[in-house]
């Protein structure tokens, strides 16, 4: 499950406790599925309606991920892309079983994937 801002916002009443915490209505951000959110392609961007697909090569036999928009955009990627940004270099970064990976070729960050994250 994932908590997107603003997204499946609820309702909710909150009891006075003391003097210092004033009760009344709150508004609280709560989790969706992960398969109910759109991972943004990172060629084409929003701004086309691109997205992340699961795809299978040719014959069949590897799974790959690339844009929906596939005659305009041409992105593609064995791993698994996340939409999280690499602390060092600001690039998209790719997930490798329970390790977050930077692909570009200066940088070298990797860290461990703490996330409840489903695979889509």
């Amino acid at each position: 499950r994932v908590t997107v801002e603003g997204v499946n916002v609820v309702t909710k009443h909150q009891k006075a406790r003391n003097a210092q915490q004033p009760g009344g209505i709150i508004h609280k951000d709560m989790p969706i599925d992960a398969s109910n959110v759109m991972l943004v392609c990172p060629k084409c961007g929003a701004e086309h309606g691109g997205e992340i697909v699961k795809r299978r090569s040719k014959k069949g036999r590897r799974t790959f991920f690339g844009c929906s928009r596939f005659p305009e955009c041409d992105y593609t990627s064995w791993l698994r892309p996340t939409n999280n940004k690499c602390p060092k270099c600001g690039n998209i970064l790719f997930k490798r079983g329970k390790t977050l990976i930077c692909q570009n070729a200066g940088c070298n960050y990797k860290a461990v994937d703490e996330s409840s994250e489903q695979e889509f």
